[in-house]
């Protein structure tokens, strides 16, 4: 048996999403959970695995932002607020620029090397995807 954080045995439950990596890729669901949770190893370097765990694309980065905000906008209405579509979209690019700070250290487009050119744009979320197939 590997020699697991503490941490592992209070936190890891079951889940749909575990189970289904678990029949996709054994391998992909061992770096990911159990990977994570070694104390040490010879095989890889476990820093390194759970650097790269925490990464998001940019796309995916979007989606978090656009559920947060929608998120606290239900919540508003939940409480008798009315909805406010000025308040949301600020909400949102609010977070992108807090996020454009810290781009090259959490997306994985900038972990990976891609250049930002050093421009103010290097986190692009909320622009409009290109269609595959269209040109």
């Amino acid at each position: 048996m590997p020699n697991l954080e503490n941490w592992f045995f209070r936190y890891n439950a079951w889940s749909y999403s575990k189970h289904r990596l678990f029949d996709l890729c054994k391998r992909s669901y061992y770096y990911r959970y159990i990977g994570t949770a070694l104390k040490e190893s010879k095989d890889f370097d476990i820093y390194k695995l759970k650097r790269l765990k925490d990464l998001n694309s940019k796309y995916a980065l979007e989606g978090l932002l656009i559920h947060g905000v929608i998120e606290n906008q239900i919540g508003q209405h939940y409480i008798g607020r009315d909805l406010n579509e000025d308040g949301a979209k600020a909400q949102f690019v609010q977070r992108v620029e807090q996020y454009r700070k810290t781009a090259r250290d959490t997306l994985t487009e900038f972990y990976n090397g891609l250049p930002d050119n050093g421009s103010d744009r290097a986190l692009e979320v909320g622009r409009p995807r290109p269609q595959p197939g269209r040109r």
